[in-house]
């Protein structure tokens, strides 16, 4: 969190505020489906990705860990 923050100039602390209020939606094994996606996709442009409310873009050269981090968290709201 303190680094995405950092890099977009945001504090932690609203951003964990917010996290914190927001809607929690509690999933069940049964509401959990995992589909096999093949991706076209330039190098050299971002990748959108989207599922419910979260959008996510990954851009050239991202960091693997960092959109595991980033999953994590989204995957913490629910």
């Amino acid at each position: 969190m303190q680094a995405w923050c950092a890099q977009e100039n945001l504090k932690v602390h609203p951003l964990k505020y917010w996290l914190y209020k927001s809607p929690k939606v509690k999933l069940t094994e049964t509401s959990t489906t995992f589909r096999a996606v093949a991706v076209q996709h330039s190098q050299h442009e971002p990748l959108w990705v989207q599922v419910g409310a979260a959008r996510i873009v990954v851009l050239p050269g991202f960091e693997p860990q960092l959109l595991r981090d980033v999953v994590a968290a989204l995957d913490l709201l629910c």
